[in-house]
């Protein structure tokens, strides 16, 4: 994987963690916006010890919340600062699943179907890449799901990795 694939791929996992994080503060223009009682939470997700000198990179004047771009700016920062630039490529599955955790409500390895369709339209597809309703809608349909029933996200997420999987390789309950 070539270094522009991986940075992609790192900010895909965090945007999953902006949107978890992001729990109730949305700004007047409709954008999600990180306050600070959640920014500590988000930090710790990424991996990076919330320190004070850290919380405060985030916060430029009287700011208080952050948007996404400054998320993504200043994790991103500390991450290849922590790393010393010797980034190892991620384990894409182990990546999934801690992403399709943060929208387990319950606890209980399972996630929504209306949150996979956040996850995957929203989050997981880069500027280049969206996906449309439509297509999402197919997979559906491939996967023989209806409704919003609960998927399996471990076995989705192992499923995700195979280069061709069948409906039956999509475990997932209605």
């Amino acid at each position: 994987m070539d270094d522009r694939s991986l940075v992609e791929l790192q900010k895909q996992h965090l945007r999953g963690i902006f949107a978890a994080a992001c729990t109730d503060h949305v700004s007047q223009k409709g954008e999600m916006r990180l306050n600070a009682k959640n920014l500590k939470e988000a930090v710790i997700m990424t991996g990076l010890y919330p320190s004070k000198r850290l919380l405060e990179q985030f916060f430029e004047g009287k700011t208080t919340s952050i948007s996404l771009p400054r998320f993504l700016e200043v994790i991103l920062e500390n991450l290849a600062i922590e790393s010393d630039d010797d980034m190892k490529e991620p384990d894409m599955e182990e990546h999934l699943v801690d992403l399709f955790k943060m929208f387990d409500e319950d606890g209980n390895g399972t996630m929504r179907i209306s949150n996979l369709r956040h996850l995957m339209m929203e989050v997981l597809t880069s500027d280049k890449t969206e996906l449309s309703r439509a297509e999402f809608d197919e997979f559906l349909e491939y996967a023989g799901l209806e409704g919003d029933a609960e998927i399996d996200y471990k076995t989705l997420a192992a499923n995700f990795m195979l280069s061709n999987p069948t409906p039956e390789d999509i475990i997932l309950r209605n």
